[in-house]
């Protein structure tokens, strides 16, 4: 099946023709428990799913669970599912994948989960409308998913939904935290996509189009959104999304889910908890050091670029990330702000999801991580 994408501020309601140009047997809306109202996708689309019966799934957690997609896929099976409209942040959207997943593996949807199973096609057509500027969920193949509390990533090019509307005027109602949050994840996402080991030439030019677009709109959307800034931040989240698809991420994210689930903040902001001092490591070591599969670009033109489209002249890369650059009202110092005594950082160590370690491109010694935890 062809992807596709439909942008425009206010354009929620193309669903309708997306809907019209395909053949439904039965169709599940997944949705946020809250955001579907709030944000005003439930005004804007309500009328358009009601023509064709929907079941609505929205009782599941923010990480979704394993037990919580067996029961989304379930309800699925029971109603025949062949249309999937998820409309959310990244969470909604990768539970929407995982239904999609487990379709068709009955006894066998733990080992699809765990990677031991291939997902098998189930001919389930998924749209895509998110209400985030942030997780970039709708441009990537991946999902998250907890199985007995331990977070794992199911990476599928099946799980890509088929269509994607990016309607900035759907991010309107989020608080500033959330914005904030959102801003930072897309950040994130852009800069460790451009350094990433698994880089290629066309995930930095998404990577590289994503921050220019990002760092042009976070601080006025966060502060007063308008159609324009929502838009432009809604696009740059689906560039990083589509940078990361190619590239993945690194160290920053392998942190990230124990600090989330730790210590209570939301994944954008624990990510950036520890990648202002990163970003500093890797452009010191930046000199003698390559990124890319085929180390092909010097890692010094990577971060001096991104440094640049930043707005960074000179001084403390770390202090710029956590000072200058965060107008944004967002505590992103662990020492500072979280306290974290010697036994909570050994834990935060034990915790990190190793697989995104490999492909940072420099090796993270012991001196290096006492470094990110003094910030």
């Amino acid at each position: 099946m062809i992807n596709f994408e439909i942008a425009g501020y206010g354009h929620a309601s193309k669903l309708r023709d997306i809907l019209s140009s395909i053949e439904i047997e039965g169709l599940l809306v997944v949705t946020g428990r809250k955001s579907y109202a709030m944000s005003g996708a439930e005004g804007a689309l309500k009328r358009i799913l009601s023509q064709y019966n929907p079941v609505y799934f929205s009782d599941f957690e923010t990480n979704p669970k394993f037990e919580d997609a067996l029961r989304g896929r379930d309800i699925a099976l029971k109603q025949k599912v062949d249309t999937i409209v998820s409309v959310g942040g990244g969470s909604v959207i990768d539970m929407a994948k995982l239904i999609k997943a487990l379709y068709l593996h009955g006894d066998e949807a733990k080992d699809v989960t765990l990677g031991k199973k291939n997902v098998k096609d189930a001919g389930i057509y998924h749209i895509s409308i998110p209400t985030t500027s942030g997780s970039g969920s709708e441009s990537t193949h991946f999902a998250v998913v907890y199985l007995n509390g331990k977070k794992y990533s199911l990476a599928d090019s099946l799980l890509k939904p088929n269509a994607t509307i990016l309607d900035g005027s759907l991010t309107s109602s989020a608080t500033k935290y959330q914005k904030s949050c959102n801003v930072l994840d897309v950040m994130s996402q852009a800069i460790e996509s451009a350094w990433a080991v698994g880089a290629t030439e066309q995930s930095k030019r998404f990577a590289f189009a994503s921050l220019e677009l990002a760092s042009k709109n976070y601080i006025a959307y966060v502060n007063q959104s308008n159609a324009d800034n929502s838009q432009n931040m809604m696009l740059a989240s689906s560039l990083a999304g589509k940078a990361i698809n190619i590239s993945k991420t690194t160290a920053a994210h392998a942190w990230s889910y124990h600090f989330g689930l730790c210590h209570g903040v939301s994944h954008g902001h624990a990510v950036w908890l520890t990648l202002p001092r990163i970003f500093e490591i890797h452009h010191e070591a930046s000199f003698r050091q390559f990124t890319g599969g085929n180390r092909s670009q010097p890692l010094a033109e990577i971060t001096s670029r991104l440094l640049e489209i930043l707005g960074y002249q000179s001084g403390s890369v770390a202090d710029f990330l956590t000072t200058e650059l965060l107008k944004i009202d967002v505590k992103v110092g662990l020492k500072k702000d979280f306290n974290l005594n010697e036994r909570a950082r050994r834990q935060a160590s034990e915790a990190v999801n190793f697989e995104r370690m490999k492909n940072n491109p420099v090796e993270l010694s012991v001196s290096h991580i006492n470094r990110i935890f003094e910030l």
